[in-house]
């Protein structure tokens, strides 16, 4: 039987190619991420606002090679981390954070439509509608400067944001 590579280079090729993925594969397997899904675990905690609970909100967890994972804030508490499957838990490994919290749809107020356009409410949903409670920093994981570390079992975070930083 003849071998598929004939010359050293041709083997050479063949040999980077397989460690650059067990490479790729371990780096993933590092940071909780695998070709299988990562590691999930629990999370939960408070997000204060100025030192009151923020009433409600959006968590966004962001770690390299995973997909986002999602919780709510209901009353300053962090509930029902979500990254497939309702309440599975946030990849373990280093996270980056946004948050995300706007006021109830009621207290926007959009321009007025042109006679003949969709009323307000049929062009902003529900969730979008209302103004931002929180300053724009906070709403990307690259300048919100949030973060922490998920480890197996349980994370208990404590995230505390400020309108002006102190």
């Amino acid at each position: 039987m003849q071998s598929l590579c004939a010359t050293n280079a041709c083997r050479g090729r063949v040999m980077a190619a397989l460690l650059g993925g067990l490479a790729a594969a371990l780096a993933g397997a590092l940071a909780g991420c695998s070709p299988r899904g990562p590691t999930l675990a629990e999370v939960s905690g408070t997000v204060t606002l100025d030192g009151r609970p923020l009433a409600r909100g959006t968590i966004t967890f962001e770690a390299a090679g995973c997909r986002p994972a999602t919780a709510r804030i209901l009353d300053g508490r962090i509930i029902e981390a979500t990254t497939y499957h309702a309440r599975d838990g946030v990849p373990v490994g280093e996270q980056r954070i946004a948050i995300f919290s706007r006021a109830d749809p009621a207290a926007a107020k959009p321009a007025p439509a042109p006679q003949g356009a969709p009323s307000a409410a049929a062009r902003f949903p529900p969730s979008m509608a209302g103004p931002s409670l929180l300053p724009a920093r906070y709403n990307d994981p690259v300048s919100s400067g949030l973060s922490a570390i998920i480890r197996p079992g349980q994370n208990t975070l404590s995230l505390a944001l400020y309108q002006v930083p102190p």
